[in-house]
Formats: C-alpha cells, sequence, structure tokens
C-alpha cells in the first residue's frame, strides 16, 4: 500500500495543513511526546527556560555547568532561525543533535524551553 503525493488543489496548501491528524484521532500532548522519546532509549537530563532576551530563567536538571554556554548557543540557534521564516510562520520545535546528547529548543516570543536529553 503505498502513500498517495498530494495533487492538484491539496498542494497548495500549508504542510502543515497537511500532516494533521485523520478527524477523531486525538493529537499527542507535551508529555506523551516525552514519553516517547524516553522510550527511544533517551532520559531527560535537564531543561532551561529563557527569557525573551535569552537570559536564563530557570534551571533544572543536569547541565554540568554548562547551562550558559548551551543558552547562549541555543538563543542563537534561535536568531538565526527566526530570519528563515516568513511573518505568518512560527517555530514550533528545533533539534540539535551534539556529542551523544539531543538538545529540544521550543516556546514562543516571551519564553522559550531548551530540554536536553542524553542516552
Amino acid at each position: 500500500l503505498k502513500p498517495r503525493r498530494p495533487r492538484g488543489r491539496a498542494l497548495l496548501r500549508p504542510l502543515s495543513a497537511r500532516l494533521r491528524a485523520p478527524l477523531g484521532a486525538q493529537r499527542r500532548s507535551d508529555s506523551e511526546a516525552q514519553v516517547a522519546v524516553a522510550t527511544m532509549g533517551q532520559e531527560k537530563a535537564g531543561e532551561l527556560t529563557l527569557s525573551a532576551t535569552g537570559a536564563v530563567q530557570q534551571c533544572e536538571g543536569d547541565w554540568d555547568g554548562e547551562q550558559e554556554q548551551v543558552a547562549a548557543a541555543a538563543w542563537r540557534v534561535l536568531r538565526e532561525a527566526k530570519h528563515l521564516l516568513a511573518p505568518n510562520e512560527t517555530l514550533k520545535r528545533i533539534t540539535v543533535s551534539f556529542q551523544g546528547k539531543d538538545y529540544v529548543l521550543t516556546g514562543k516570543d516571551s519564553q522559550y524551553y531548551v530540554v536536553r536529553w542524553t542516552q
């Protein structure tokens, strides 16, 4: 059974609209997504909360003293990614893998979150 490629007017719809779950299906919550990642052999090692200026507001978990360096790098990635988006687009998630760890960046204009996952 091969998946169908969208044709005609279906191609004009945004990708997000084409990827929505079918009617009646429930979307995963953030906690369910975290459980799904954890079951893939990764554990949540820490979480940073960044302000709209990139300053660390809250730090949880094990960061090995690297929270300021990770926050600065995450803020740089977010700042560069914003320039790639059209004015009506929003950033959902960025994942960066580095030295056996995954860093997931999420958030909106006033607060951003950096979650560190280890294998």
